[in-house]
């Protein structure tokens, strides 16, 4: 493996390695090792390999427990889909099934990871018109929460294709990161139910806590305090030190 990074990284210059399917370094115990001991060896190994040569490091398919402190970057969440809800997978709430929905439930809920055991991956954002099912509401959501909550930002959509309102949308995307990389703020995350109807909301405190930003997100298919269906609300705050979740 040593030889194929030394190729990878110093024959044809590549900076940047993502390690998928990365639970499999451990699915059972070896010799004196437990499950949790090899797949904290197997991370470390790739870590060390990639500031051998230069590179970040992004895991994926890993228990987090493994990645904490092991990695530049690590996926938090399942995959985005090319529709809303998965419905081939059944009724289940999960997590981590492959669903947009289910994936930024999983953004909102582990932001407080970013920054402090490594940058937070919340998979792609998809902006395309063509080969997906989601409105243009339920795209423009997920760049939003990806670009407020995430370290890392993926599209693979062809961009020389892009309309107006796409290219509008890597706009806000660039400076919603760069806004919260300027204040580099600590979140706290929270929820509120009305009738059965959750609502999520995050908050960015910096240092200070003299300014943040406010983060209210509505996954439901119905209006929830105010908040249209799918949506979300994002206001910068002047003093947040008071505000309780």
């Amino acid at each position: 493996m040593r030889d194929v990074f030394r190729t990878y990284f110093n024959d044809w210059g590549c900076t940047f390695l993502k390690a998928d399917f990365l639970y499999a370094a451990a699915r059972i115990p070896s010799g004196t090792l437990t499950r949790a001991q090899r797949a904290a060896r197997a991370h470390q190994f790739l870590f060390d390999e990639c500031k051998k040569h230069g590179a970040k490091l992004l895991s994926c398919g890993a228990t987090l427990s493994s990645a904490y402190g092991r990695c530049d970057y690590s996926r938090i969440g399942p995959d985005v889909g090319e529709t809303w809800e998965n419905f081939e997978l059944g009724a289940t709430n999960s997590r981590e099934k492959v669903s947009t929905r289910a994936t930024l439930v999983n953004t909102i809920t582990r932001s407080l990871l970013d920054g402090v055991c490594f940058g937070n991956d919340p998979d792609v954002v998809i902006l395309r018109d063509n080969q997906q099912q989601m409105s243009r509401e339920q795209r423009e959501l997920l760049s939003t929460i990806n670009a407020s909550l995430g370290r890392l930002i993926f599209c693979s959509d062809p961009i020389q294709d892009f309309s107006e309102w796409q290219n509008a949308q890597l706009q806000q995307i660039a400076a919603l990161m760069k806004q919260r990389e300027a204040i580099n703020l600590s979140a706290i995350c929270g929820r509120s139910s009305n009738s059965g109807s959750t609502v999520y909301q995050v908050v960015f405190r910096g240092h200070t806590h003299s300014e943040g930003v406010q983060l209210q997100v509505n996954l439901n298919d119905g209006s929830v305090n105010g908040l249209k269906p799918q949506s979300c609300d994002v206001r910068s705050l002047q003093d947040v030190s008071g505000i309780q979740l």
